[in-house]
């Protein structure tokens, strides 16, 4: 049986994989070492909440965790699903599209990169690889913001479901992300101040002072940040506000 299950482990398949981090950790743990584990120590939290939730599909009646897998290695969780079904696709969109606003409920920022590919995995020796990890990964770091960017076989598919907010509204659209070291891509995204417009209380358009105060306390003041991490916010910002006052710009 064993033999088997390894079998099954290593046997190359194609699946939907996000690499998912969290922005400032370096700079932070070299800072204050209690303060970055405090913060993971959330992140942690927010990563076992939405896990231990009972999401189910309604178009299919499956429940998400149950095609997904997950390995967290400090700041950096990289989630799997089981195969390449539309099943598998809608549950990894929708717990990453979660695990960013419960994150954020925490003062946690993430960015995210969702990828389709090869990937191989093996639990008991601690191994992983594939194709699908290193796009996801490529994907979300390039882009300087809080958000989820999809590469472009996951975002032709995601396209073709309805993935969609309780207004009916896309989950998936077009935006021009920012990229380092500078200038921006037009790429899918998933709509994520769209599907938890609830949490955002204060009167748009948000400033990206007020949006940034929730993440001081890990960070520093607002005027001491250099300005490459100061655009990070600002970028976030610009598209929350545009997306949340229903502006495509």
């Amino acid at each position: 049986m064993r033999d088997q299950r390894e079998a099954a482990m290593t046997e190359i398949r194609q699946r939907f994989v996000a690499h998912i981090d969290m922005l400032g950790m370096s700079e932070l743990t070299v800072r204050d070492p209690q303060l970055a584990w405090n913060a993971l120590s959330k992140l942690a939290q927010a990563r076992n909440e939405i896990f231990r939730m009972r999401i189910e599909l309604t178009q299919t009646g499956d429940i998400i965790k149950d095609r997904l897998a997950v390995i967290t290695f400090s700041d950096t969780i990289v989630v799997f699903t089981q195969s390449d079904e539309d099943a598998d696709l809608y549950a990894i969109v929708l717990m990453c599209d979660e695990l960013v606003s419960r994150s954020l409920s925490y003062s946690i920022p993430l960015r995210a990169g969702i990828a389709y590919g090869s990937f191989l995995f093996n639990f008991d020796e601690s191994m992983f690889a594939g194709p699908a990890l290193v796009e996801a990964y490529r994907t979300g770091e390039a882009a300087q913001w809080i958000g989820i960017v999809l590469d472009a076989e996951v975002a032709a598919r995601a396209r073709r479901l309805p993935l969609e907010s309780d207004r009916r509204r896309p989950l998936v659209v077009e935006w021009d992300v920012p990229i380092k070291p500078s200038g921006r891509q037009r790429r899918w995204v998933v709509d994520w101040p769209e599907s938890h417009r609830r949490n955002f209380t204060v009167p748009l358009p948000i400033s990206p002072q007020t949006f940034y105060i929730a993440f001081q306390q890990l960070f520093g003041p607002w005027d001491r940040l250099p300005n490459k991490v100061r655009r990070k916010y600002e970028n976030t910002v610009g598209f929350v506000n545009a997306r949340i006052s229903g502006l495509d710009v």
